[in-house]
């Protein structure tokens, strides 16, 4: 039988039939010839569709641009226009703060504080102070939040803690807000926790029935703070602080004279 090679080149194939012709019969010649010219147009056609499968479709640039040509095609030291609208956006968007200091006006700037809450405590409460010592050892690890005055201070000013006076404050504790506002009793512990982190303490005692539960026990603990804490009720506190003021005590060795 007659053997026909499938890798053969075009020229091969036709040259193999013409030589074949003079000594092979007509119709097998026919049938040779036809099978090589089928080979032939397969080979090709195998080729053309390799070639179409490998090779990208061809995408002409004017059809369809490059989206980054408007921003890295700019001339050499100039900005694009694209650049250029994305940095003024940025500007506008991010103002520094010294630029919006000197944009706020006088009487918002005077009323902005650094503090979220500002306790007022008395100083000479061994009690209070084991808590107060806690809440400022706290208080710079989150942000010092807490702003602490001494009410126990002889240099107390009222005016400058929204008008409490220092009898107010031993009665029960106080805390002013940076609105202005004053809260008094557990409201006061909780925002105090909440700002050193520990807010879960005294989270149940936002629902108001545990609240005023919470309030009426604080309300015997403040009633009955200074005896318990071994100091004179408030009338000789006041009277003391009075006479310390003007300077009329008498204080011997071991005591002072106060009345």
């Amino acid at each position: 039988p007659l053997h026909v090679d499938r890798g053969l080149a075009p020229a091969s194939v036709s040259l193999l039939s013409a030589d074949m012709i003079g000594t092979v019969p007509a119709p097998a010649a026919q049938r040779l010839e036809a099978l090589c010219a089928s080979l032939l147009r397969q080979r090709t056609a195998r080729a053309a569709t390799r070639r179409t499968v490998l090779s990208p479709p061809h995408r002409p640039s004017a059809t369809r641009p490059c989206p980054a040509a408007s921003v890295w095609q700019a001339p050499l030291g100039s900005p694009s226009p694209r650049y250029a609208d994305v940095k003024s956006r940025l500007s506008a968007a991010f103002v520094p703060r010294s630029s919006m200091a000197e944009a706020m006006p006088a009487e918002e700037e005077s009323a902005s504080t650094d503090w979220d809450i500002k306790l007022l405590y008395d100083g000479e409460c061994p009690i209070c102070m084991a808590e107060v010592n806690m809440l400022m050892e706290r208080n710079p690890r989150f942000g010092n939040k807490i702003s602490f005055v001494d009410i126990a201070d002889d240099n107390y000013d009222p005016e400058t803690c929204a008008g409490i006076t220092f009898a107010e404050a031993m009665e029960e504790i106080h805390a002013i807000l940076p609105d202005g506002r004053i809260i008094t009793g557990i409201e006061v512990f909780r925002r105090l926790y909440e700002a050193v982190g520990l807010g879960w303490i005294y989270a149940v005692t936002q629902y108001e029935p545990v609240e005023k539960l919470a309030n009426q026990v604080y309300g015997i603990w403040a009633k009955y703070r200074l005896p318990i804490t071994g100091k004179p009720d408030l009338e000789t506190l006041l009277e003391m602080r009075r006479r310390r003021k003007e300077g009329t005590d008498k204080c011997g060795e071991d005591e002072c004279e106060v009345w």
